[in-house]
């Protein structure tokens, strides 16, 4: 059962990487928990999903100084928000994460949601692997955060998802780490990390 899944997992994520109109995955049934979570954090925050394309549409904007809203203020948060694991089950755990270094044990397909306030050039990785939007193993789902809703981007929720089965030997844990570079001055780097251990 354990091997199906995981195939499952592998099958169905590799056809949201290339059809995002297929239909949607217990990976993606379950996503909406870190961002409803964060609106109970953030009820005074509005939280929009959006694509990759857009992201980066949105960084390339506000880089240019002649953007209206002007340039991209830089990068004054970054932190780990929620740890989440058994995603592609009923019963999926959601762990906050208050400053803790490491997580509660996880299994089966595990996310991990960030703020980033600011605009940065943002990257992450799990353990030595960097991750890659076009790495199949991995699923990247990001969303705008505006605080005062007058529709000007001030930040970004990531969430990353991936098969912690996988990618962490069974008793062992890895360092998940992120990383955030101002696009503008003083052009400052924060990072946030957290050791999740598998079950």
């Amino acid at each position: 059962m354990k091997k199906f899944i995981l195939t499952f997992f592998t099958l169905c994520l590799s056809l949201v990487v290339v059809n995002t109109t297929e239909a949607a995955t217990p990976i993606e049934e379950n996503s909406s928990i870190f961002i409803e979570n964060l609106k109970k954090e953030h009820p005074d925050w509005v939280i929009n999903p959006v694509t990759q394309e857009e992201v980066s549409e949105i960084r390339k904007e506000m880089a240019t100084t002649n953007s209206i809203t002007g340039s991209a203020p830089p990068v004054t948060a970054l932190y780990i928000d929620q740890v989440g694991w058994d995603l592609e089950t009923t019963t999926p755990q959601i762990q906050y994460i208050n400053n803790e270094l490491t997580s509660a044990p996880v299994r089966g397909i595990t996310g991990v949601g960030v703020v980033e306030i600011g605009y940065g050039h943002y990257f992450q990785w799990l353990g030595a692997e960097q991750i890659t939007y076009n790495d199949p193993t991995y699923l990247i789902e990001t969303s705008t955060i505006d605080f005062e809703g007058d529709t000007i981007v001030d930040g970004f929720y990531h969430v990353v998802y991936f098969d912690s089965d996988v990618k962490i030997p069974s008793g062992s844990s890895v360092e998940y780490r992120c990383q955030s570079t101002s696009m503008n001055y003083p052009w400052n780097t924060m990072t946030a990390f957290i050791n999740i251990p598998h079950q």
